[in-house]
């Protein structure tokens, strides 16, 4: 039970450092739209990053789901 709750921990220990960049780069989008000449590049590289990084979130779950798992049935990854 430990070993699982060590993964869990690590897992959304990982997942708030990716969920804090796509906040940064929310912040950054706003800059982008603020500025009195809106540069549509760099909107479009901050919402292709923050794809990357949600899909990142995705894996991540992934990940923990398949450690739990084969903790729970007892086989090794």
């Amino acid at each position: 039970m430990e070993n699982q709750l060590i993964i869990l921990s690590e897992s959304l220990d990982k997942k708030l450092e990716v969920l804090q960049k796509i906040q940064d780069y929310n912040k950054r989008q706003e800059e982008i739209f603020s500025a009195e000449n809106v540069d549509m590049s760099l909107f479009d590289d901050a919402v292709e990053e923050k794809q990357r990084l949600i899909d990142e979130v995705v894996r991540l779950d992934a990940v923990s789901y398949t450690h739990l798992r084969a903790h729970e049935t007892g086989r090794n990854l």
